[in-house]
């Protein structure tokens, strides 16, 4: 991105030319015209206030070619579709309430504000820099965000909502995924967590509390591991420099080697030539001085967080209830025999059941979680009904197919395709989903084979989170 920015500011101060360019070629056109296509390349800021200015009031539709564009205001109001592709933009403000169709792709956008366009349709952002995309519009039929970073979507009130690309994204999670949706893409991207909107609706107001405290978290820690990579990245890009200029420097090869080793880069705080220690230990991303005796401020410490296996996990605290079960039944018999009198009865049994009271909720926790995984009541009624839906569907066009060949009417081939498109296609769909939470290919290259294989659920949900990963220390 660095670059991107140093490439924009050059383009910017020396290289403007973009506003002298739209003014000539609006002093070559009618001004009348709908539709702006811009195809020749601009550099530097674009002001659209010119159109009015000039007198291009009815201008609805305005694309503009690759180049290096680094900026764009001043929008015209009455404005419906706007294309920009292969430029430079990072940013943009203050959209048009009225588009429908925004298609921004091939630029370095990392954030973009569209809740507030009610009456967007199509929205496409493909290969851009965002990391976080939220507020659609209830009205969008078509969203494209492929090769970005952005790691979840909530597409919750999405009911338009017929196609959808996500592919070459570190995605794993859509919530409020819609029945609506016909195409999928998703290439390319790790295990994606589908949930549907009637799985929110059934969390408690406590569990929506917890989910979003467990996500910002999360969040914080994967930025600050982020960093701590880039810094790590940055320090051994440095000390290659550093010991390379050195090694150059030299004659002989044992001189070299000699050099190599005794040069030290500078720690990445306190730039004493001291260098700096990036290590992992007990599940901690570690980063200090690398002064052992006076050693600067310099202190990382991100926590990595501890899971176990569900099903291990389950069957541990199985047993675990088990034995407190039996020891309270034989505590009871012992006490039934009088082999225990009744004052050690009692203060034996209310420690038994205070030992049980304490592993009973963990206990049911995990289990709820497994049952989940794989006997969820909710996804067993959906599929039934999903089914039955396709069933009918496929009644429906068998009935409509024979009327056709008795009468010939064009009409009804027509409504077989609709409803084959609009009622078929999503349904199915959204049965497979359901069903293959998990849908992955496992490529042999030496037999040219290719092993498909499904799971009805995701794999991290087989994973039971004992400690989330947490930020500790972030001083640099």
């Amino acid at each position: 991105m660095e670059s991107i920015l140093e490439l924009r500011e050059d383009i910017i101060i020396n290289k403007n030319n973009a506003q002298n360019i739209l003014e000539s070629i609006l002093e070559n056109t009618n001004k009348n015209i709908r539709e702006l296509k811009i195809t020749q390349e601009l550099q530097g800021d674009v002001d659209f206030s010119i159109l009015n200015q000039m007198n291009f009031g009815l201008v609805e539709y305005i694309s503009i070619s690759e180049g290096n564009v680094t900026s764009i205001v001043n929008l015209p109001n009455k404005l419906t579709t706007l294309i920009i592709k292969q430029n430079l933009i990072i940013d943009i403000d203050n959209l048009p309430l009225s588009l429908t169709h925004l298609q921004i792709e091939e630029n370095y956008v990392n954030k973009i504000e569209i809740s507030n366009l009610k009456k967007l349709t199509k929205l496409i952002l493909n290969q851009n820099r965002l990391e976080e995309l939220s507020g659609f519009p209830k009205t969008l039929e078509e969203v494209s965000v492929s090769y970005n970073k952005i790691k979840g979507l909530n597409l919750n009130g999405l009911g338009n909502l017929t196609t959808l690309r996500v592919s070459e994204n570190p995605i794993t999670v859509i919530e409020g995924y819609p029945e609506s949706v016909v195409y999928f893409s998703n290439e390319n991207t790790p295990s994606i967590e589908f949930r549907s909107a009637g799985e929110l609706a059934s969390l408690t107001d406590e569990q929506i509390q917890q989910s979003k405290q467990e996500k910002e978290m999360k969040k914080n820690y994967e930025e600050a591991l982020l960093t701590y990579f880039d810094l790590k990245g940055k320090y051994e890009k440095k000390s290659y420099a550093v010991k390379k200029t050195a090694y150059q420097k030299q004659l002989t090869k044992k001189m070299k080697k000699i050099a190599t080793k005794s040069v030290i880069p500078p720690c990445i705080k306190c730039k004493r030539n001291v260098g700096s220690r990036f290590y992992k230990e007990n599940y901690r991303y570690i980063a200090i001085c690398g002064d052992a005796k006076e050693p600067c401020n310099l202190n990382i410490r991100l926590y990595d967080g501890a899971t176990s296996f569900l099903e291990t996990e389950l069957k541990q605290e199985m047993i675990g209830m088990e034995q407190i079960q039996e020891k309270i039944i034989k505590h009871k018999l012992d006490a039934l025999f009088s082999y225990i009198g009744e004052t050690v009865a009692a203060e034996s049994y209310q420690i038994f059941m205070t030992e049980y009271n304490e592993s009973f909720p963990y206990y049911s926790d995990l289990l709820q979680k497994y049952e989940n995984l794989y006997f969820n009541p909710e996804t067993t009624d959906m599929l039934r009904d999903s089914n039955k839906k396709v069933f009918n569907y496929i009644q429906d066009i068998q009935r409509l197919l024979k009327d056709y060949k008795e009468s010939h009417n064009e009409e009804l081939i027509k409504e077989v395709v609709q409803i084959h498109i609009e009622n078929i296609i999503p349904t199915a769909t959204h049965i497979r989903q359901a069903k293959n939470v998990t849908d992955e290919a496992i490529l042999n290259y030496e037999n040219k084979t290719t092993h498909m294989f499904n799971l009805p659920y995701s794999l991290s949900d087989l994973e039971n989170a004992l400690e989330l990963p947490k930020v500790e220390s972030f001083i640099y």
